[in-house]
């Protein structure tokens, strides 16, 4: 299967929170920080690797928000709706007049061109979950993989790592 995946800003999104954990909280799309942190940004916003991932496109998410336009997306992937919409079978986009709108991680996973992605879990945080015997471990989608909320830094690589060799790139 062909995949077009961005690794460039997967790249990006994985620089970001290694080179600035300060402003990464993986349980919230955005989180405002508390004003004169010595490593606050301008606006003093924390994001989640899927807040980062739409943050580096130039979208600016508002504390709360968790939808974003498909306006946005086709500009930075140059698809369709109807191509943004045909892979996601989690939520439904909602109309806001005249432009619908899709939730952060699933903007994400489109921007990041891991819609039908499967992978098995290699998140080492979940690695103390013991296996049902006689029952192997099904591949879930590398998105929600990757912007669970409980992920860890060496989750987010290790998901990474998966997504880009069975897609054929280097780490």
């Amino acid at each position: 299967m062909e995949h077009r995946i961005n690794q460039e800003l997967i790249r990006a999104m994985r620089a970001q929170l290694h080179d600035d954990p300060a402003h990464w909280v993986q349980q919230h799309w955005v989180t405002e920080m508390e004003p004169a942190t010595p490593t606050a940004t301008e606006c003093d916003t924390a994001y989640c690797a899927a807040g980062w991932t739409l943050a580096l496109t130039g979208w600016h998410i508002r504390e709360g928000a968790e939808w974003i336009p498909l306006s946005h997306i086709r500009k930075v992937t140059g698809l369709e709706n109807a191509q943004i919409l045909s892979g996601l079978k989690i939520r439904e986009p909602r109309t806001i007049l005249i432009d619908p709108e899709i939730h952060v991680s699933d903007a994400a996973e489109v921007i990041l061109g891991l819609e039908g992605i499967r992978i098995p879990d290699p998140r080492p945080s979940r690695g103390t979950i013991p296996p049902i015997p006689d029952r192997p471990r099904t591949p879930a989608p590398a998105a929600h993989l990757m912007f669970a909320g409980g992920n860890t830094l060496a989750d987010i690589d290790a998901v990474i790592a998966a997504v880009f060799t069975i897609a054929g790139i280097e780490s």
